[in-house]
């Protein structure tokens, strides 16, 4: 996992490939170097050598796993993209939509719950806590089609029924909590970034407020969950309750 710009951009995925023109317009974006949407349109004229799919999943996505710190950025440079497609027709954006879509699905189905023994899970664990808050920046910022990731976070963790860890309290060891900490501050994230607006756009989270409420205020207090994600959980709580008011 990358831990600057630099060294991400200098994964051979990205110089020694037909990404390259892409990837060097993106770091120039992050660096400061260029605007989201002078980026936007670099990044159209150099698909035309790659397909735009690949662009998203190989040096947006990717990098929005990697440097969390770009995460506004990444998602004003997407929403660019994402409206340069809009003037063409609905039915051009309604195809980024699905790149969009197909990238997350296939990391969703990746992750699964990472052993906390395992250091590639633990990174694993790390990317995926920055996929969820990329991807609900982006649904906050008017990508409506993101929506089902959000309530299946907010399902992985604050459904008991859906989570390996003996809910009774006996069972419940520090590797099983340490496995649950990533989904929770995923969880925690949506919430903070986006959680009026799934309460707005989708029945089921509407639904089933009050549960998730309950169990999320369960899980705070349980003992050995580590003290920053605590506080994260605690402000994702304080959100639910002025949604509920």
């Amino acid at each position: 996992m990358a831990e600057s710009i630099e060294e991400f951009f200098a994964d051979d995925r990205l110089t020694d490939s037909n990404l390259r023109n892409s990837a060097v317009c993106l770091r120039k974006c992050l660096e400061g170097k260029t605007t989201t949407q002078d980026t936007a349109q670099s990044i159209m004229d150099t698909a035309k050598a790659v397909s735009l799919s690949e662009v998203l999943d190989e040096c947006i996505i990717r990098a929005a796993e990697q440097l969390p710190e770009s995460h506004y950025v990444l998602t004003e440079l997407v929403i660019q993209l994402r409206s340069q497609h809009q003037h063409i027709s609905e039915e051009v954006v309604t195809k980024f939509d699905h790149y969009l879509i197909m990238s997350f699905g296939e990391r969703w189905a990746r992750y699964g719950d990472p052993d906390p023994q395992d250091a590639w899970k633990e990174q694993a664990r790390t990317e995926w806590i920055n996929l969820n808050h990329f991807v609900a920046l982006l649904f906050s910022a008017g990508v409506n089609t993101l929506s089902n990731f959000g309530e299946q976070s907010l399902k992985m963790t604050l459904k008991r029924g859906s989570w390996r860890v003996n809910w009774t309290g006996q069972e419940n060891t520090s590797d099983s909590i340490i496995a649950l900490e990533g989904h929770a501050m995923a969880a925690a994230n949506w919430i903070i970034v986006s959680g009026r607006q799934l309460y707005e756009n989708c029945s089921d989270v509407r639904t089933e407020f009050a549960t998730l409420h309950a169990n999320l205020t369960w899980i705070i207090e349980l003992d050995g969950l580590n003290s920053d994600i605590k506080s994260k959980l605690q402000e994702a709580k304080t959100t639910m309750d002025k949604i509920r008011a």
